[in-house]
Formats: C-alpha cells, sequence, structure tokens
C-alpha cells in the first residue's frame, strides 16, 4: 500500500505562522478573478417581447401565415 493513502498522523493545521491569521495583511494586490463583474442589469426592450406585447399576438395565425409561405415556396420550385 502507498503512503499516499494512509492519514496523517497529525493533522495538517494552517493560519498558525507569522501574518498568516489576517489574509489581508499578506498583500493588497487582488485577482482581477475576484472582481465584481455583471453588476448591470440588462432590460428587454419594446421590441423584445415583453409580456403584454406576447399576449395580444395571435401565434396560431402567424405560424399559419408562415406555413402557407413555406408550402407556396415549396410548390412554386416544383416544374
Amino acid at each position: 500500500m502507498t503512503t499516499a493513502a494512509r492519514p496523517t498522523f497529525e493533522p495538517a493545521r494552517g493560519g498558525r505562522g507569522k501574518g498568516e491569521g489576517d489574509l489581508s495583511q499578506l498583500s493588497k494586490q487582488y485577482s482581477s478573478r475576484d472582481l465584481p463583474s455583471h453588476t448591470k442589469i440588462k432590460y428587454r426592450q419594446t421590441t423584445q417581447d415583453a409580456p403584454e406585447e406576447v399576449r395580444n399576438r395571435d401565434f396560431r395565425r402567424e405560424l399559419e401565415e408562415r406555413e402557407r409561405a413555406a408550402a407556396r415556396d415549396k410548390n412554386r420550385d416544383r416544374p
């Protein structure tokens, strides 16, 4: 059996060394990954299907019109 699979006799303890208790005193530098991002919310524009616009649309009629147009185009290509 390898020693990697065995537990340590004395568990490792962090934060006991000089300056390790308060991590903010270690360095004043910070990563760009720690910065806040996506801090602004985008709102829907008036043309982006607002809920009241969706309620007023007749999806069945629009679908049937698109299907008729596609069928016309398909039949027009036939000899």
